[in-house]
C-alpha cells in the first residue's frame, strides 16, 4: 500500500483483512462505581464470546495495563491471559 489507498491500495487493504488473526484491546477498565460488582466479568465475557463467534481470531492482546492495577491483572489472568511484554515509562527532570 505504501501509505496510499488509491488506485490499488484499497484492493490490498480489502484482501489483507482476511489475514488479521488477532485482536488488540487498547484500554481495559471499569469506572470506579461499578468495580467489584461483576460488571467487569460481564464485559469481558461478552467481548470474548463475540470474538469467538466470529471464528477468525486466534488471540487477543491487552495493552497498557498499569503494573499496580491488580484488579485488571487478576481478571486477565483469570481469563487465561499471560504477560509477555512489559513497557515502562520513567521520569527525570531535565532542569537541575
Amino acid at each position: 500500500m505504501n501509505g496510499r489507498l488509491f488506485p490499488f491500495g484499497f484492493i490490498k487493504f480489502l484482501t489483507g483483512l482476511k489475514k488479521i488473526d488477532g485482536l488488540r484491546l487498547l484500554a481495559l477498565g471499569i469506572k470506579k462505581g461499578y468495580r467489584r460488582k461483576g460488571a467487569d466479568s460481564l464485559l469481558y465475557y461478552h467481548m470474548m464470546k463475540d470474538a469467538i463467534a466470529m471464528n477468525r481470531f486466534r488471540y487477543c492482546e491487552v495493552s497498557w495495563l498499569l503494573e499496580d492495577n491488580y484488579l485488571i491483572i487478576r481478571a486477565t489472568k483469570f481469563m487465561g491471559g499471560k504477560q509477555y511484554k512489559t513497557y515502562r515509562v520513567y521520569q527525570k527532570s531535565l532542569i537541575d
